[in-house]
């Protein structure tokens, strides 16, 4: 059954950052965009320079594969952490430390680091769920996924736990309702707004998985869109209307409402 629905006849788009460069394009997305560059020796040390903690990714890959965070530390030493490894070294063994962990025939991408908001001191940040059954976006599903104890990433095949997004985004705002419902208003801008910056550019695209992070001062950002996402942690939620949803328009997509 899961096999059937991955039959997806429509757009794709494998490379991150192009749809990063895409998106900012749109100027009032701008803002909620991470500094993001292709990797290399100088960007690092660029990159170092501005932020405490930057992330190292695969440009094309899902599910969190590949994911490296590096830290700053005192007396020119660097924190690695690769899965659930972490090595200390030093700025001249630091690139040759990253890319003995790249993924062969995979280039990488640096990305600005953000200290995400925790909830039972586990990170977490969101998927957005988008469809477009028919000339219009809907955002069918919002859930939080909270890393896994020793994980730097959040995705559920690496042990994240699916969480009720109004019960992480209560836990962020310290309960307080009226900034629950700020913060809802601004996912729901990010997750039309990201949808239709990225149609405009790609017009056959019909489903799209947003990934954003709260960070600790609550400000929102746009880490990646998937523009073959899954639906798994939607079900695991146990939300079945939300769920039943996502799962009728995925159905009339995927049977070939073209245009």
């Amino acid at each position: 059954m899961e096999r059937k629905r991955q039959v997806r006849h429509y757009q794709q788009i494998a490379s991150k950052l192009l749809k990063t460069r895409v998106l900012e394009k749109t100027e009032s997305l701008r803002p909620f965009l991470p500094e993001t560059r292709w990797y290399s020796l100088d960007a690092l040390k660029q990159m170092l320079k501005r932020y405490s903690t930057v992330y190292v990714k695969p440009d094309k890959g899902g599910g969190g594969g590949g994911i490296l965070r590096v830290r700053k530390r005192e007396n020119d030493k660097y924190e690695v952490r690769f899965r659930t490894h972490i090595k200390t070294t030093t700025w001249s063994q630091l690139d040759a430390q990253l890319r003995s962990c790249f993924l062969a025939g995979k280039r990488y991408l640096i990305q600005q680091g953000i200290e995400l908001a925790t909830i039972d001191d586990r990170p977490f940040d969101f998927r957005l769920l988008l469809q477009r059954p028919n000339q219009d976006w809907e955002l069918t599903g919002i859930v939080a996924k909270a890393a896994a104890p020793g994980r730097i990433v959040t995705n559920h095949c690496k042990g994240g736990k699916p969480v009720d997004a109004t019960k992480a985004l209560l836990v962020a705002a310290d309960g307080d309702p009226e900034t629950l419902e700020r913060w809802v208003k601004v996912l729901i801008w990010l997750g039309m707004g990201t949808a239709n910056a990225l149609h405009d550019k790609f017009t056959g695209l019909r489903e799209l998985g947003i990934d954003v992070g709260l960070d600790r001062n609550g400000r929102f950002w746009i880490f990646e869109v998937n523009t073959r996402p899954q639906f798994r942690m939607f079900r695991k939620i146990g939300h079945r209307s939300m769920y039943r949803k996502i799962m009728q328009f995925h159905r009339k997509i995927v049977k070939g409402n073209r245009w």
